[in-house]
């Protein structure tokens, strides 16, 4: 999981998918970094937007309505989002893993890349979600899909 000192990595694990959980979270893994970096396409590698980055931890928080995936981005933008639910519990998440642990934390929030287009995330959520197995932590059926 990329921790140093007297932190037991697989402890840290059981306490960060319980914290998730906690905060509204459906799914929840931790991502092999270097099969990321290996995958993700340039310019969307964890390293090339935090340099220092040492794990990754995806989250889950469901998905959009059939209805909103039906609508132009621009307006995906201002109704139907699921990114307050995502931001609050991935900001909490970096708290608690500096507070309990003593390692720092960034949270990356699922934005998109402002020279790309508002369809274009700054990293590749599909490789987040797919290479940490993230484990659904209730019955959740999406309705909608990013493709």
């Amino acid at each position: 999981m990329g921790l140093t000192g007297n932190v037991d990595p697989a402890v840290a694990k059981v306490e960060i998918i319980a914290y998730a959980k906690k905060r509204g979270a459906l799914a929840v893994g931790v991502a092999d970094l270097e099969a990321i970096e290996r995958i993700a396409p340039p310019g969307h590698r964890p390293t090339d937007i935090m340099p220092r980055v040492k794990s990754v931890i995806a989250l889950g928080v469901g998905g959009q309505t059939q209805g909103t995936w039906s609508v132009p981005a621009k307006a995906m933008a201002y109704f139907g989002s699921t990114e307050t639910r995502a931001y609050s519990c991935a900001y909490g998440l970096a708290f608690f893993i500096e507070s309990k642990f003593g390692i720092p934390s960034i949270y990356c929030p699922p934005d998109m890349d402002n020279e790309s287009g508002p369809r274009v995330p700054l990293q590749s959520l599909k490789l987040h979600e797919i290479l940490p197995g993230a484990v659904p932590l209730r019955d959740h059926r999406p309705t909608g899909s990013a493709g």
